[in-house]
């Protein structure tokens, strides 16, 4: 059993599923979800549960037993005293969560095979808690808060002292549109940075001052960050599987395992789950992405972001029964 700190924000996720309503498309990748307006549309299903990408790993890796140091904040309002008593249930030590403030929340509209979140963060930040003894792994995420250079730092300087400590870095939106960057000192101090395809191309290219559609080529988004002197990177894609490289002239990919989409929200929390499980029970990193399409897609199936994650055995029977290959990819340098 490892000791893991996972850090970011926590919120509670209100999911309701739309019957009404229609996608339109907005330029050649965008989507617009469109539904009556105005108007009272009556909602079939409501589901209610923790979510914030830390929570959603935490919940993830404690399937597998590990013991798991949530570094965060809830509210001091009616529903930070719910998501604070959720967390405790769920077996989170909570001694470095804050209590102050305005809750974080999201509502959830899922339709057809995707959703759009609407998110509310409290304005409160909460630095990074230098007493935090030795773990073996950080996992670092949306920090929910727009200026999050003070964090970073206090961050670096407590792993100073606790290098032994490997980093996970998957961010949020603000620290992913600030640009690499911003956010360099932390991504070279990581062992893995994970994003998805999306979220590689928005944080790389004011670095790169590449052309978005020459990002779009995975293997070379990939060797672009792999340039600028990251140790690892993963990036997911959807229904195109997982990416991974780790040297300038060399990649690898997984394929996706095909299943019914249920309720997308928090596939990329699944992946990084089912990743950090694997690489808990010394994976290799390169195989470790079989077992993060693995959690993915046991997340998907079902509504919520953590009501399908599995622990190790579980994960490694899907990838046995799927024949997950990962395959090389050679880049010309």
């Amino acid at each position: 059993m490892a000791r893991i700190a996972s850090v970011g924000h926590s919120t509670i996720d209100i999911f309701f599923e739309l019957t009404e309503g229609h996608l339109q498309k907005k330029g050649q990748y965008d989507l617009e979800l469109c539904v009556p307006f105005p108007e009272k549309m009556y909602i079939k299903k409501r589901i209610m549960s923790l979510g914030g990408n830390a929570v959603n790993v935490g919940v993830g890796l404690m399937q597998d037993g590990h013991e798991i140091s949530l570094v965060s904040r809830t509210g001091e309002d009616t529903l930070g005293n719910i998501i604070h008593n959720d967390l405790q249930k769920k077996g989170f030590d909570l001694t470095f969560t804050g209590r102050f403030g305005e809750s974080d929340s999201s509502v959830i509209l899922y339709y057809d095979e995707d959703r759009t979140i609407l998110s509310f963060h409290g304005k409160e930040q909460y630095p990074f808690p230098q007493s935090l003894g030795d773990v073996d792994y950080l996992y670092l995420s949306s920090l929910g808060f727009s200026s999050f250079s003070a964090f970073h730092e206090g961050l670096l300087s407590w792993h100073k002292d606790h290098d032994a400590t490997q980093i996970l870095y998957n961010p949020g939106n603000t620290e992913i549109e600030a640009g690499f960057d911003a956010i360099k000192d932390v991504i070279l101090r990581s062992h893995t940075f994970i994003v998805n395809l999306q979220e590689g191309i928005t944080n790389m290219r004011s670095t790169s001052g590449v052309e978005e559609d020459r990002l779009r080529d995975v293997g070379y988004l990939l060797m672009q960050y792999i340039k600028q002197g990251v140790t690892r990177v993963v990036i997911t894609d959807g229904r195109s599987g997982a990416y991974f490289a780790d040297r300038p002239d060399l990649y690898y990919h997984v394929p996706t395992i095909p299943t019914k989409i249920v309720d997308a929200t928090g596939a990329g929390d699944a992946f990084a789950s089912g990743y950090l499980i694997a690489l808990t029970h010394e994976i290799d990193p390169k195989e470790a992405i079989k077992f993060g399409i693995a959690q993915a897609v046991s997340a998907i199936q079902v509504v919520g972001a953590t009501n399908g994650v599995k622990d190790f055995t579980l994960l490694q029977k899907i990838v046995d029964e799927s024949n997950l290959q990962v395959t090389k990819h050679e880049v010309e340098v």
